[in-house]
């Protein structure tokens, strides 16, 4: 009965060594994916929680801090822009910063875009109408004086050709024209001041005005026949014309500051 108690001893702790050698082995081994004796089987929701925050898309929302405004021009703008028309009529104004010039009944053209607020002069091409017995009309500023000049051109006309002589033209002096501070009438443009020349003269400017054109020999031949004949410069075949006008126009501003402004018109030959 000892014996086989003993024997029993024996075995069961036999069975316990085995097992635990077992679980030491498996505890030790490397984990096997699908290795169903590896799966986490934790129930306890605080193991199985994540650590990471989720990550939430933000939708990117308009900056109205920076946003641009339109760049069509509202009334107000256009007004600023582009100047009021003429309230006086037709013909050529012109908006100085200091005064505002006006010349009725007439057509121009300008040479190049001016920006008249900062100018101090203006040029244009005078297309259509008449200077002559014209007037300035001058406002927004105290007028002090307004000047007058011209510069003549004398060309030399013919059934073979036409020639400009340019070294017989002449530029006057600064003349000031009368006026009561608003309007100045346009005189002095029918009696043109010339040089004084000699038929000499007269007739070197022909022959030069002639080769620098460079016309054939039997045109230069007829100009030189022409030139013989020249006796005066306002005889035919030559005739002085107006070549452009020019104004100066003195006085103070709004705010009393001095100024000067010239505009000059340029005519056709």
């Amino acid at each position: 009965m000892l014996m086989s108690s003993r024997l029993l001893l024996i075995g069961v702790f036999t069975i316990l060594l085995s097992a635990c050698s077992n679980d030491s082995k498996k505890s030790n081994r490397p984990i096997v994916l699908g290795d169903s004796t590896q799966i986490v089987t934790e129930t306890d929701s605080k193991y199985l929680s994540d650590f990471v925050d989720d990550i939430k898309l933000q939708t990117p929302q308009p900056d109205t801090a920076s946003h641009i405004e339109s760049d069509a021009p509202t009334k107000d703008s256009e007004k600023a822009v582009n100047p009021a028309k003429p309230a006086m009529g037709n013909g050529l104004q012109i908006p100085f910063k200091d005064v505002t010039v006006f010349i009725a009944n007439i057509q121009t053209k300008t040479y190049r875009n001016q920006d008249l607020q900062k100018a101090n002069g203006a040029s244009y091409q005078l297309l259509s109408g008449d200077l002559s017995g014209n007037s300035l009309q001058l406002s927004g500023a105290s007028i002090s004086k307004v000047s007058q000049r011209y510069t003549t051109i004398v060309t030399a006309t013919t059934d073979f050709g036409k020639l400009q002589l340019t070294d017989l033209g002449t530029t006057t002096e600064w003349t000031p024209l009368s006026g009561n501070g608003k309007l100045y009438r346009i005189v002095g443009l029918n009696n043109l001041e010339t040089e004084e020349a000699n038929t000499a003269t007269l007739r070197a400017s022909i022959m030069k005005a002639a080769r620098n054109k460079r016309v054939s020999r039997q045109i230069l031949h007829k100009w030189e026949e022409t030139a013989r004949l020249v006796k005066t410069i306002k005889a035919a075949p030559l005739k002085v014309s107006l070549r452009s006008v020019m104004w100066k126009i003195e006085g103070k501003d709004a705010s009393g500051k001095a100024f000067q402004k010239q505009v000059r018109i340029d005519l056709n030959p």
